[in-house]
């Protein structure tokens, strides 16, 4: 909010009294920003563009449409178990809720998520690429994560899943071309 006035006075805008506020005590900073819908749809394209892995490149682009169209944190997306994704007819939610790969800050972090709006082209077939690799991996079974490998005969958290969210973040800058976005910017 400072900033923010710090920005608006270039405009005219008069500074308020910041006595009145309590700055001092509880400092919490926040980066200001926001992902359009536009860069947001950008960037799912230049993940698409960008990378050779098909693995990489679905997993990654899963993970930012978790973030931006469910306003996931990135180790609440990742830590996403199959079962944790819910579909009825038309309707789509996502359950954030402990398991054996995260737990939550508190109770209360724990909720259902709908999905609110229409996906594109693009993210339906996302979605339905995801569902269909997590199948083949593990068939039938829902207690695995989303965003699982195969080692050694085993289902197990994919091993790349730590940098996806590093390299989602390079990829909005590169499209957005500010250096101040990050992930949770989606949300």
């Amino acid at each position: 909010l400072v900033d923010f006035h710090r920005w608006a006075k270039n405009f005219g805008v008069v500074d308020p009294d910041w006595s009145e506020l309590d700055l001092e005590e509880e400092v919490r900073l926040v980066r200001p920003g926001v992902l359009s819908e536009l860069d947001y749809q950008s960037s799912l394209q230049y993940i698409q563009a960008a990378y050779d892995d098909a693995d990489t490149r679905l997993l990654m682009s899963f993970l930012l449409l978790l973030t931006y169209r469910f306003g996931l944190r990135s180790s609440e997306a990742s830590g996403l178990l199959s079962r944790d994704w819910c579909q009825y007819q038309e309707l789509r939610w996502v359950l954030v809720r402990n398991n054996k790969i995260r737990k939550l800050k508190t109770e209360s972090s724990q909720r259902a998520i709908p999905l609110l709006f229409e996906l594109s082209a693009l993210e339906e077939k996302l979605v339905e690429q995801v569902l269909t690799r997590y199948q083949a991996l593990a068939g039938n079974d829902k207690k695995h994560p989303i965003f699982c490998e195969l080692k050694n005969g085993k289902i197990k958290s994919h091993s790349q899943i730590q940098i996806f969210p590093s390299a989602i973040i390079k990829v909005i800058r590169a499209v957005t071309g500010s250096t101040d976005l990050v992930l949770h910017h989606c949300r």
